[in-house]
């Protein structure tokens, strides 16, 4: 089990989004992502991004950021 730390993602941004929906759906299974503050500025983005990493990654951990509140 391994321990990842992402902040900062701003799924706002298209190119951004896209890049956290082409993690792989097999090599992270197994590992925890602390996810650091600021998806988005919008709760049903905020929503859809903590989907995609929790079917990627075993657990996933989330504080929120400035912009998420």
């Amino acid at each position: 089990m391994r321990v990842f730390t992402i902040s900062d993602i701003h799924a706002d941004y298209r190119e951004n989004l896209l890049k956290i929906k082409n993690i792989s759906q097999s090599d992270y299974k197994n590992d925890i992502l602390i996810v650091a503050g600021d998806i988005s500025s919008k709760l049903k983005l905020i929503s859809e991004v903590s989907i995609i990493l929790k079917s990627k990654f075993k657990i996933v951990f989330f504080v929120a950021g400035n912009h998420d509140l």
